[in-house]
């Protein structure tokens, strides 16, 4: 049974797909920085902002379906008890 303990970031095994990106870059001034503690930092916050935005995106969509399906119900329209 493997662990499922965090991995550490200085894992060369871990790091090569970054290393291998950055040597067949064409623009290496321009990948230089997600290789340092600070791009990773940087990343790591836009990536957090990414899903953030798409949870409020999915909480918005989730609430607009649930009127839609109450106001098919109450039209006639789905069998409230259907679920799904």
């Amino acid at each position: 049974m493997t662990s499922c303990a965090p991995s550490s970031s200085a894992d060369p095994v871990e790091n090569r797909p970054k290393i291998e990106h950055f040597r067949i870059s064409q623009n290496k001034l321009g990948d230089r920085d997600l290789l340092t503690p600070h791009g990773l930092d940087t990343k790591a916050r836009i990536t957090a902002r990414f899903i953030q935005r798409k949870r409020l995106e999915y909480d918005a969509l989730q609430a607009q379906l649930e009127q839609i399906t109450a106001e098919a119900q109450a039209a006639g329209l789905i069998d409230p008890s259907a679920n799904r």
